[in-house]
């Protein structure tokens, strides 16, 4: 079940083949990841899934793209991070380091380097609350921008280059720069548009490239909608 501010969709396999459903959250039931009208959003989430006769599955719970925070930690092999006693201590230099007491933390191996993400206890609270509420089996809670670079290095495993990611989630958007399979650079980008926001997306690739002095091919995956998809082409280079 992949959340958003707007709704949610849930997917399933059924048989050899994949289904998908969506649905709509009451206005103002959901804001920055935060779910607000927790009955709303149980009762409707449950009703989906009778609906879909999908009775009893076990829930993985994806939470929206605003609900976490993400870094990459240089020079912290992965196998240290189970020996530490308060991983906290990695972070206390970063931006993060107020309210890191009052967050979870998780950290993720991707290319031989360590992934942290932190998400806030009373966000996450709300979302199983919720969870609770539908009166439905939890499986594992994931954050949908994390489960979506797993998926996205999958698909694109056979291209040889790095990668500039564009994501357009509602009003929200997000450029997020991959090299070598990891997230370099991460820009959120409020209440984008082509017009407003394709020069500066532009720019910034070209710097990140530049600093890296890379000769490899940088490929471009869009996370758009099919009917915004031509909008945001100019974002390709020709080359």
């Amino acid at each position: 079940v992949a959340l958003s501010d707007q709704g949610l969709i849930c997917c399933w396999n059924e048989g050899n083949s994949w289904m998908q459903r969506s649905g709509t959250w009451p206005l103002g039931s959901c804001q920055e990841g935060v779910p607000l009208q927790r009955e709303a959003i149980g009762e409707l989430l449950a009703d989906l899934l009778f609906d879909c006769d999908v009775i009893g599955a076990q829930i993985v719970l994806c939470l929206p793209l605003a609900a976490a925070r993400w870094c990459v930690l240089e020079g912290i092999p992965p196998g240290q991070i189970q020996a530490l006693t308060d991983p906290r201590l990695l972070l206390s230099d970063s931006s993060w380091s107020e309210g890191l007491q009052d967050c979870y933390l998780a950290f993720d191996s991707c290319g031989g380097l360590v992934v942290a993400t932190s998400v806030p206890r009373t966000l996450l609270q709300g979302w199983l609350e919720v969870v609770e509420l539908a009166d439905l089996p939890l499986r594992r809670v994931d954050w949908c921008l994390t489960a979506a670079h797993r998926a996205l290095l999958h698909l694109a495993e056979d291209w040889i280059g790095n990668l500039a990611w564009f994501i357009l989630d509602g009003t929200d958007g997000r450029l997020v720069l991959i090299r070598d399979g990891v997230a370099d650079l991460d820009f959120s980008l409020p209440s984008p548009t082509p017009a407003s926001t394709t020069a500066w997306i532009r720019e910034r690739v070209n710097a990140w490239r530049q600093q890296m002095q890379s000769m490899e091919p940088l490929g471009w995956w869009l996370s758009v909608t099919a009917e915004e998809q031509m909008d945001w082409l100019a974002l390709v280079d020709s080359d």
